[in-house]
This record gives C-alpha cells, sequence and structure tokens, in this order.
C-alpha cells in the first residue's frame, strides 16, 4: 500500500461560522477531545511514512490553529519523523490576529498555510465566513516570512460572473500577493451523510449557492487551456501552472478506489488511522 499523505483531524470548536461546512455530517468517533490522538501520534507518523507519505496535512473538524501547542507539536514530530512537508489548513484568523504564532510557525518549519477563503472578493468571504480578515492582506504576510500560502476558494454562485470572465486577473492578484498555489473547490456532502435537521440545512444552504458544475467545468477548461500541466495526482486530479500558480480543480473529500493507493491516510481523535472520511470500517491501525 503506498500513500500520499496523511491528515491529522484535530477535534474541536471553530471560531468562523461557514453555512457550507459539512463537518456535523461527517463520521466521528466518539472522542470529544485530541489526548489520544497526541498519544499515537508518533506511531501514526512512522506508519505514515513507512508507506511513502511524504506529506502532513494539520487539519480538523474545527479550526485547528485553537489547538496551538497541539498544532506545534504536530509539527515537530512531523519533521522529527522525517516526513518534508508539513501543511497547515486553516481560515487564518488566529494567524492574522497573533504574529507570534506565525513567527513560530516558520520557526518550526511549516511549509505550507493552506488558506480557505470564501470569495474572490476578501469583505465577501469574511462576512460569509463570519470572520473578521481581509485575507490578501494575510497572504502578504505568509508568504513574506517564506512559507508557500496556498488558497483554496470554495465555488459558490455569487463569484460567477467574476470567476468566468476574470479567473486570470483573480489568479494575477494572488500571485502578486504572494500565493503560489490555488484550488479551486467543489462544494459537497459526504457520501455517508447524517440526515439530521442541520444536516439538511447545510445540504440546502450548498444547493442554492454552490457553482454548477457547468460553470465549474468552464473553470476547468480555462484552465487546462491556457495552463500547462505539471502532473496527475494519485487520486486524479490534475496540477497545472496556470498565470504563474499551482492550480488544482478539486473536492475537499475525494477518495481513490485504487488498492495499492489512498489518497491520505487520517489520524483521527481516537488515536486510530483511517484511511476514509466517511467508513469506520477502513481502520488500519
Amino acid at each position: 500500500m503506498k500513500a500520499t499523505s496523511i491528515s491529522i483531524n484535530l477535534v474541536g470548536p471553530c471560531n468562523a461560522h461557514c453555512p457550507f461546512c459539512i463537518s456535523p455530517m461527517t463520521w466521528k468517533t466518539g472522542v470529544d477531545n485530541n489526548r489520544l490522538l497526541r498519544r499515537h501520534l508518533s506511531r501514526a507518523l512512522d506508519f505514515a511514512r513507512y508507506h511513502g507519505v511524504d506529506t502532513v496535512l494539520i487539519t480538523g473538524s474545527g479550526e485547528p490553529t485553537i489547538h496551538r501547542d497541539l498544532v506545534f507539536h504536530i509539527i515537530a514530530e512531523a519533521r522529527a519523523a522525517g516526513i518534508p512537508i508539513v501543511e497547515l489548513q486553516t481560515n487564518g484568523k488566529l494567524i492574522a490576529n497573533d504574529p507570534g504564532y506565525l513567527e513560530e510557525l516558520v520557526h518550526l518549519q511549516l511549509a505550507t498555510v493552506a488558506l480557505s477563503v470564501s470569495s474572490v472578493n476578501p469583505a465577501r468571504s469574511a462576512q460569509i465566513m463570519e470572520i473578521g480578515l481581509d485575507y490578501l492582506d494575510l497572504v502578504r504576510t505568509i508568504a513574506s516570512r517564506g512559507l508557500i500560502c496556498r488558497v483554496t476558494l470554495n465555488l459558490l454562485k455569487h463569484d460567477r460572473e467574476e470567476l468566468l470572465e476574470g479567473l486570470a486577473k483573480y489568479a494575477d492578484t494572488l500571485y502578486e500577493a504572494g500565493a503560489r498555489q490555488l484550488t479551486l473547490r467543489r462544494l459537497g456532502v459526504p457520501e455517508v451523510p447524517q440526515r439530521t435537521a442541520e444536516a439538511e440545512k447545510i445540504i440546502e444552504w450548498i444547493g442554492k449557492n454552490a457553482l454548477d458544475e457547468k460553470d465549474i467545468q468552464k473553470l476547468e477548461r480555462e484552465v487546462k487551456t491556457k495552463g500547462t500541466l505539471l502532473r496527475t495526482l494519485s487520486y486524479g486530479a490534475e496540477v497545472y501552472n496556470y498565470r504563474n500558480l499551482s492550480v488544482t480543480v478539486g473536492t475537499c473529500m475525494t477518495e481513490t478506489s485504487e488498492a495499492h493507493e489512498i489518497r491520505s491516510l487520517i489520524l483521527m481523535p481516537d488515536g486510530h488511522v483511517y484511511h476514509s472520511w466517511n467508513y469506520p470500517g477502513s481502520i488500519l491501525l
């Protein structure tokens, strides 16, 4: 078995309020803290390295940067395990409000900050996520400290005209701010959602506000025809050089059915390693 990365799934609260967040619908282990995850982290990282992982992604069912000391610990452990690339997925609020936080991430040799945003317009993104943040300012700050910044743009209908008519302009704006990677992210729901009242509300919001698939395909054609294919990832996503950015169109929970290669190992809060976000039967360690 070969794996591309390992996601460290921290459980806890979030300081944003994204109406499309699928966390309430994803399968949970029943553990409401990160104590067991911390205890078994070293074992999980050794397991991941054995199976060819070169990237650790710190993520969560809430906002991972809330767990400051644990984030620092994970980066240090990953580097000690010899895994060269450590990425942090975040809405950016705590990093933007605390310069010391970013400095410690730099000191620990974090490679990439993956910044989740919800509009090409920073003010609109802040409004949707209910988070006071101009993400372009944060991109500039992250880049100035020598880290790679990847912007993950959730594709919503309110950006339709700006994206279809001006994707190149938006890519140029990101590049000039210092971003070097862009993921155009389809919104979706888990394959086995828990159909609670909360889940139904999220599904309804996504149905009304997510960018239509035909428009996403137009964006893909723009990237493919005017960009240069760099590589194809194990789960099928293609990475292009587009306007000097590394650009891909993806879905956050895509999994591969190949028996010998999986997209990502996942260390869950119960301390066990899985290969699926949706199925507890995917437990490996």
